[in-house]
């Protein structure tokens, strides 16, 4: 592969686009990271679904505790909802001369499709929720959502939004 031969190979099993891939060919610099986190996230319906996935989703308001970390402890959204989220960018130090400013968005999240779009075979329901140590979803059944204090008080406070269908 020569210096200028640059390959770049997407893996995916949903109909993702992309609007722009780039290649930086500038030298390495030193860079500093600095993370933010949401300072505000609200969960709102953006438009009406007809959705026929079930169970208990997250109640639509504040959830910005939900989002501060990567961890079983998280928003469940349903076709056609949204999280506003704010990020403040006060503490951040200036970048150093000549560089410049990029922001990355990295979440960690899991989809359900209904049945029948991508042979998985699952109900489209919350039940069974992913967690961040199962070994692959579906998981077995000697794997399981973690039950704990921590985790059933986050089912109670946040997960109240219960959608039956007929």
């Amino acid at each position: 592969m020569g210096v200028t031969d640059y390959q770049v190979r997407f893996t995916n099993f949903w109909n993702v686009t992309y609007d722009y891939i780039g290649i930086d060919i500038t030298p390495q610099q030193n860079i500093t990271i600095q993370e933010i986190s949401p300072t505000s996230a609200v969960l709102d319906q953006m438009w009406d679904t007809r959705s026929t996935a079930s169970g208990n989703f997250t109640r639509y308001g504040d959830v910005t505790p939900l989002l501060q970390n990567a961890d079983d402890i998280y928003v469940i959204g349903r076709q056609g909802d949204q999280v506003n989220m704010k990020f403040s960018n006060a503490n951040l130090s200036a970048p150093a001369p000549e560089m410049e400013r990029d922001y990355f968005f990295v979440v960690a999240c899991w989809f359900k499709d209904p049945p029948g779009e991508w042979g998985y075979g699952f109900n489209y329901t919350v039940d069974p929720m992913p967690f961040m140590a199962m070994s692959g979803f579906p998981y077995p059944t000697s794997e399981n959502y973690p039950y704990d204090a921590q985790h059933i008080a986050y089912l109670q406070e946040y997960n109240t939004r219960l959608v039956v269908l007929p």
